[in-house]
């Protein structure tokens, strides 16, 4: 084991001499990291790193490389942080940046995730996942409700022949937006019976019941949601609930006096927009 471990960093320490002199070796030797950790070799991929990192304090290179093999996702996010304010003009800022925002995404933190592609796509646009970094973007919007937007960007993406890769997505995206559009026409051209008022000396019943559409840990998405479904005619409401010590913000779609009168309307509008929800006794 100890002589392996010899030759590893030997073998290696000469490996980062040819990326001293040959920067594009660099790239190979990025992927090689990447597929020891693809292999669930973990040990061997840190070892690596800590011999970049020893020779290489500090450096963008050890910064990025430490990131990839950081379990630990805020962690590794700092990193990329580093990098970004360290080491801005560094061949690996641009892949800081789209690993952060793909982080943001994938906390449902759309509002930045989206921030971060667009600088991404603004400031390099000759980067290889400009296209997936611009699929993403829009994604975002599609996300928080602004669906027409998101069409806009992805028919402009499909139009700019993207990878195969991307341009399945894309189109998949858009069928789905197009069902939910043809759905929303059918369900436009029924005829909702208006039932009568109660007489006014009627005591009308309190309205206890609402349906939850959403819970954010990030108070910006759950008004994101408010003001798409508010546009849509509905009254949504965004309230503030503690949770095992820190607070979700859960959007709430009107008010019924009755479970059955809530479940009946919750699920006319799951089928009209796709929107998953819970049925909430607000007296419990």
């Amino acid at each position: 084991m100890i002589r392996t471990t010899c030759f590893l960093k030997i073998a290696f320490g000469l490996l980062l001499v040819l990326v001293a002199r040959h920067p594009l070796l660099a790239q190979s030797e990025e992927n090689a990291l990447l597929q020891l950790l693809a292999n669930n070799d973990h040990a061997k991929a840190k070892a690596v790193v800590d011999l970049i990192a020893q020779r290489q304090p500090g450096s963008p290179k050890a910064l990025f490389f430490q990131a990839l093999v950081e379990k630990n996702a805020d962690s590794a996010i700092k990193l990329y942080n580093d990098i970004l304010l360290l080491h801005k003009n560094s061949p690996y800022a641009p892949k800081a940046l789209y690993k952060v925002a793909q982080y943001y995404f994938v906390k449902g933190f759309y509002f930045s995730a989206r921030k971060n592609f667009l600088d991404l796509i603004g400031h390099y646009p000759n980067l290889a996942v400009r296209q997936d970094a611009s699929y993403y973007a829009a994604k975002c919007l599609l996300m928080t409700g602004k669906a027409d937007s998101a069409r806009i960007e992805l028919q402009t993406l499909l139009a700019s022949e993207p990878s195969q890769d991307v341009r399945e997505l894309v189109q998949d995206d858009l069928d789905e937006l197009q069902e939910e559009q043809q759905k929303s026409a059918r369900m436009a051209a029924q005829v909702v019976p208006v039932k009568a008022a109660p007489p006014k000396e009627q005591t009308a019943p309190p309205k206890n019941f609402t349906i939850q559409v959403g819970a954010f840990s990030n108070i910006e998405n759950a008004n994101s949601l408010k003001s798409a479904l508010t546009k849509k005619g509905f009254a949504v409401e965004v309230v503030r609930v503690q949770v095992n010590r820190r607070y979700l913000y859960k959007v709430y779609v009107g008010r019924f006096a009755r479970q059955a009168e809530a479940e009946q309307f919750a699920v006319a509008m799951e089928s009209k927009f796709g929107l998953s929800y819970r049925i909430i006794n607000l007296e419990e």
